[in-house]
């Protein structure tokens, strides 16, 4: 069972009905088995900033890139090629001069793509700073990856789980007794008393400490929902958050046939 809370270009919250070791399992598969483009490879012809190469190589190869068709490139082990091909590899250039007579910064949407269908996602990352008369001229190699090689190939930046929850309040409960629980719940799980919001509950127990300063240790309960998981997952932009789920449930669900096909 499958229950989508909410849907973006920035977050998916799902509900889910399955064991444990399922959702761990798609929590280090999105991790750290997705595949997306990052910057591997810069080549510096001409390096007037204040900072050296390897500083900005690191700087600019944790820009995030998004990709349309991830499928076509393949791994730079896997290719023949003896540095970089259209194969393994999408290229950018950054040709940038201060022509002013004060400071300019460099952002992310200075990056000039070759490859149509690999591109910056966040243009307005800043980059370093140039002074008057100074140049950059580099070369930028972007290949595909997976999160088990380096971070800055992984597609999400928080991917989690927690147990779903279902609040309950005793039948006798007052309106009074309600509001003095309401008043202290900071996700307004308890915002009308014919309907508890469970799914809002983060657990932090301020609605039972209440009750109990209120010596009604009974008035509310919170209670696991066995194998019910409230999913989340906010991604770094290089995909949509479905996309990147999608992508995982193919992966395990390609890694069971092959386990199937040894057992068979």
């Amino acid at each position: 069972m499958l229950q989508i809370q909410e849907s973006n270009d920035e977050e998916l919250v799902l509900k889910l009905w399955v064991g444990q070791s399922f959702v761990t399992a798609l929590r280090h598969v999105i991790h750290g088995e997705v595949e997306t483009m990052a910057i591997e490879d810069i080549v510096f012809e001409k390096n007037e900033s204040q900072e050296s190469n390897e500083f900005l190589s690191h700087h600019i190869s944790n820009i995030v890139l998004s990709c349309t068709n991830i499928d076509s490139f393949i791994y730079k082990k896997q290719c023949a090629c003896d540095n970089y091909c259209q194969h393994c590899s999408a290229l950018f250039h950054l040709n940038v001069q201060n022509e002013q007579k004060s400071n300019v910064t460099i952002y992310s949407r200075h990056l000039k793509a070759l490859n149509k269908t690999v591109y910056v996602t966040h243009m307005d990352t800043p980059l370093f700073t140039l002074k008057p008369g100074a140049r950059v001229d580099a070369t930028l190699i972007a290949r595909k990856g997976c999160g088990d090689i380096h971070a800055k190939w992984r597609p999400a930046t928080v991917v989690g789980f927690r147990r779903d929850l279902k609040v309950q309040l005793h039948p006798s409960i007052t309106a009074e007794q309600f509001q003095s629980v309401a008043k202290g719940c900071p996700t307004k799980v308890f915002e009308d008393i014919e309907d508890i919001q469970s799914s809002k509950c983060i657990y932090c127990q301020r609605c039972i400490k209440q009750a109990q300063d209120m010596q009604l240790p009974d008035l509310v309960t919170i209670q696991d929902v066995p194998d019910y998981w409230i999913f989340n997952l906010e991604s770094t932009g290089s995909m949509l958050p479905s996309q990147i789920f999608l992508a995982a449930l193919r992966i395990m669900e390609n890694r069971l046939i092959k386990m199937s096909e040894v057992l068979t």
